[in-house]
């Protein structure tokens, strides 16, 4: 790992200096840090680590520099600035592949902002710049999550610009979106990329389908049966079963913001929901009781996420 951070500042320095060249700049590396190591692929059963098999390689560095205009004009040196500002997440993940693609048939892919929203072109998205004069127009256009739509939102009220892409993309092992902030006043940017709520869905799934199974016993057996003694000690099961699962739902779905973050909480959420929908209980209006007696005791929030936005 030493010897492939040291070829991502090689080519850094190098791709800064000849850009430098061309434009009449001048521009140092001051400070940098970062993480270049290796994620293992956790596999999680109903929330929790389950096991753990080969994963990936991740590189995140951050680094300081400065930059001049050999004319000391300071809006060429802005221009100068986010010119070269790619160049560093564009090794995210060339660097990377360059270290692991020994089979041309089947070469290694590595994600950065960069590579999500040159895969977001070719699969012709739409690219947008979005700034205070089309944030209102354009926020609701993307099929995003709520944390990447928050943060442009922010960015865009600091006097920020953001360039980002309409639909997630993937590569294997990964799915999300790539976004890149730049203030255009200064010339710093941040490059961000930012996914992985399916596996909140699935575990809302596999609650769904326990609440809507209890719920389905439950309604099938007061049908068929009368309401006797003998069915009330019938329905003795499928009730603890059912305000058991729900104090689990309700310890879960309290642990995700602080593990996982919001948008898994609330793809857990869609994932519930979802199900109880596909199990046919919406038809009858017994899931919009149970989410909000789920609410009432969980402390759910409605989800805003799309399936789609949780399962890319």
């Amino acid at each position: 790992m030493y010897t492939e951070t040291l070829s991502y500042f090689a080519q850094l320095q190098a791709g800064h200096q000849l850009s430098a060249l061309s434009s009449k700049a001048r521009t140092g590396l001051l400070a940098a840090k970062g993480i270049f190591g290796y994620e293992p692929k956790v596999d999680y059963l109903f929330g929790l680590p389950r096991s753990i098999s080969s994963g990936g390689i991740h590189l995140d560095i951050e680094i300081t520099r400065v930059v001049r205009s050999l004319d000391n004009d300071n809006q060429k040196t802005i221009d100068f600035a986010i010119q070269t500002g790619p160049i560093g997440s564009a090794l995210e993940h060339q660097v990377p592949e360059q270290m692991f693609n020994t089979n041309p048939a089947n070469p290694t892919q590595a994600i950065s902002t960069v590579k999500a929203l040159q895969l977001a072109n070719a699969q012709g998205q739409q690219i947008y710049k979005i700034d205070n004069t089309n944030i209102d127009e354009v926020l609701p256009k993307l099929n995003l999550s709520d944390t990447i739509k928050q943060d442009i939102q922010s960015s865009v009220n600091a006097g920020k610009y953001v360039i980002t892409h309409t639909d997630n993309v993937s590569v294997p092992g990964w799915s999300g979106a790539g976004y890149a902030i730049i203030d255009p006043t200064t010339g710093s940017d941040a490059y961000m990329i930012s996914g992985g709520e399916n596996g909140g869905f699935y575990v809302g799934v596999y609650w769904g389908v326990a609440v809507g199974g209890a719920l389905l016993l439950s309604n099938y057996m007061l049908v068929k049966n009368k309401v006797t003694g003998k069915l009330v000690v019938q329905l003795v099961g499928p009730i603890i079963g059912f305000l058991l699962t729900v104090r689990v739902i309700y310890e879960m779905y309290g642990l995700y913001p602080s593990i996982y973050g919001q948008e898994v909480q609330k793809c857990f959420a869609m994932g519930f929901l979802y199900t109880l929908s596909v199990m046919g209980l919406f038809a009858n209006g017994i899931a919009d009781k149970v989410f909000e007696a789920i609410e009432l005791i969980v402390g759910f929030s409605t989800p805003t996420n799309t399936v789609e936005q949780c399962i890319p």
